[in-house]
Parts: structure tokens; C-alpha cells; sequence
């Protein structure tokens, strides 16, 4: 008698994978959203700089295009700091967090 074992482990890493990428590119759009609400406006350059982007299926960078925001962000010794990056994504990390916990459940 010859028994075979199939494992399923790979089709269900693939499907979780699936999954946390969707989560995780939401995230990064909350974030981008999150930060721009944030922005000091001037131009609106700032607020309108905000982009994710994905780097794999599971990593994901915001960005912002103008190079002052990074001032804005943390403050110089002549301008108090905004956060906006930063807060924007302690907002996102409760949902965050929940959304990959039930692709575990």
C-alpha cells in the first residue's frame, strides 16, 4: 500500500502572502493619506508629495517628493517641528495590526 501526503502549507503561505499584501498596501496608502492631512500648507507641494509604493509583496515605503518635508517632519533650530509621517503611521498600526491578525485566524 503506497500513501501519499500532500501538504497544503505552500498554496496556504502563498494565500497569506496574497493577503498581507493587500494589507500592507492599504497601510501604506492610510499612511500617504494620513501625512498629507498633517502637511503645513503653503503651495499644497508638500501636501500633494505624499506617495507609497511598494517595494515587494509585503514591504512598503511613503515618501514625500519635496525635500523640505523632511524640515517640517523634525523641525530645524528655526522652525518647530510637524510631525506628519510619523503620527500618520502610529494611526495606521492598530488597524494594521488587526487586519494581519485575522489573515492569521
Amino acid at each position: 500500500m503506497t500513501v501519499i501526503i500532500s501538504s497544503k502549507l505552500g498554496k496556504i503561505a502563498a494565500e497569506a502572502e496574497g493577503k498581507a499584501s493587500l494589507v500592507v498596501r492599504k497601510t501604506s496608502l492610510d499612511v500617504a493619506a494620513g501625512a498629507a492631512r498633517r502637511s503645513r500648507v503653503d503651495t499644497g507641494a508638500m501636501r500633494g508629495g505624499w506617495t507609497p509604493k511598494m517595494n515587494s509583496a509585503t514591504s512598503a515605503t511613503v515618501r514625500n517628493s519635496q525635500k523640505y518635508a523632511l524640515h517640517n517632519e523634525y523641525g530645524t533650530t528655526k522652525m518647530s517641528a510637524q510631525p506628519m509621517a510619523r503620527p500618520a503611521a502610529e494611526e495606521a498600526r492598530g488597524p494594521f495590526m488587526r487586519a494581519m491578525g485575522r489573515i492569521f485566524t
